[in-house]
């Protein structure tokens, strides 16, 4: 049996540092993922575990299913108070202060999920 307590300091390795990635590394990786690489050839690019790897996929995926639902939930709150009615493909109605992109890109997001989900119209 080994003597418990810290070794000494002749023989001592320093412990080994943890290796946490940057929020640009987890993107670069998600993006290798769904281009289609697997797991082993990610994670051996970039010296992490698979199990790493596979953490980093499955947070996306919980947190996309989250999020496609809070748009979801927003989308069907702004088209009750009739918000979404002033935004039409082509821009903004005059009166409606918002910016152009941001119009844009709510239409797609509602016309994406009403799409995914099999809805006509959201009512």
């Amino acid at each position: 049996l080994r003597p418990s307590g810290p070794p000494t300091s002749s023989g001592a390795q320093p412990k080994k540092q943890r290796c946490v990635p940057t929020l640009e590394e987890k993107l670069a990786v998600l993006d290798l993922l769904r281009d289609g690489m697997s797991i082993a050839n990610v994670a051996h690019k970039y010296g992490h575990n698979e199990s790493s790897i596979r953490v980093m996929s499955q947070v996306r995926e919980k947190t996309s299913v989250k999020t496609e639902k809070a748009l979801n939930l927003w989308l069907e709150d702004m088209n009750y108070k009739n918000t979404l009615q002033l935004i039409n493909s082509t821009g903004i109605h005059t009166s409606f202060p918002l910016n152009t992109a941001l119009c844009w890109c709510i239409v797609n997001i509602n016309n994406c999920i009403k799409k995914e989900h099999g809805l006509s119209e959201f009512k």
